[in-house]
């Protein structure tokens, strides 16, 4: 799965002319194969695989498929037309509502694509720690309750910049430049408190992917002569969690490599 969480979060002006821009030609490739890696395991998930066969990883990684391919669709419409005609001196077309929809759903969808991240980790976690509890306590419908909460909550974190809580997106020359709420210098204090918040979910949900991921490769270390010597169902069974564990922590590495530049840009720009 192709991973974009921190593409949008500096400053956004669109390019010149894509096909001159090498920036804008990129950036476009990355919208159109982030796209295309997600509609596999979306496929996977929910179509070749019954209800019954589902497994709670199944649907994190399902969602998180959906979450990233939103991602490029639904601020995908007004940023667009700013690649192919940017006008003089690079402007931004749609004015003052496209621009502030482009950044609530930037950061709503690469923030839920974080807590996701965090939240398979977590129960990839509770699958090599508790294997004869785990079942009892990860139920889809606890799942979809998580779920629930995460798009939620991120929802309400990406309203505090609409809710005046965040420097302006629109500079004061007017509607020409579409500016990141955390690219742009606070005005007022109350303008930190957006980029407070998303520090701070933000290195929270990094540190515990970190240590949740450390438990789990210690685990899986110690395990790995029973992966081999155990037979029956019980070794099928833990070859599986195994081997999405393995996903599971190369997801976690993309997701490190994405934000923690992002993540100390922002740290230094308060």
């Amino acid at each position: 799965m192709a991973y974009r969480e921190g593409q949008g979060l500096e400053q956004v002006r669109s390019p010149i002319r894509p096909e001159r821009d090498l920036s804008g030609a990129l950036s476009l490739s990355a919208e159109a194969l982030t796209l295309l890696g997600n509609i596999l395991p979306v496929i996977v998930v929910f179509r070749f695989k019954t209800r019954a066969e589902r497994t709670v990883t199944d649907i994190l990684i399902g969602t998180l498929a959906i979450n990233d391919m939103c991602s490029v669709l639904l601020p995908l419409p007004v940023s667009l037309p700013s690649f192919i005609d940017p006008g003089p001196e690079s402007a931004w077309h749609g004015g003052k509502a496209a621009c502030i929809f482009y950044q609530f759903s930037v950061y709503w969808l690469q923030n839920s694509a974080m807590l996701l991240v965090t939240a398979m980790a977590l129960e990839r976690w509770l699958a090599v720690a508790f294997p004869l509890r785990y079942k009892g306590w990860t139920t889809h419908g606890r799942a979809r309750v998580m779920i629930v909460v995460i798009f939620g909550s991120t929802f309400v974190v990406a309203c505090l910049p609409v809710m005046g809580l965040a420097p302006p997106a629109v500079s004061k020359q007017g509607s020409r430049f579409c500016r990141s709420w955390i690219a742009t210098q606070p005005e007022v204090w109350y303008h930190t408190i957006f980029p407070i918040v998303l520090i701070s979910q933000g290195w929270i949900s990094m540190v515990l992917v970190l240590v949740l991921n450390v438990c789990l490769m210690v685990r899986l270390t110690r395990f790995r002569r029973r992966l081999k010597t155990d037979r029956g169902e019980m070794t099928t069974e833990r070859k599986s969690i195994r081997e999405f564990t393995k996903l599971v922590v190369v997801v976690a590495i993309l997701f490190y490599c994405t934000w923690l530049p992002v993540l100390v840009s922002i740290v230094k720009s308060l």
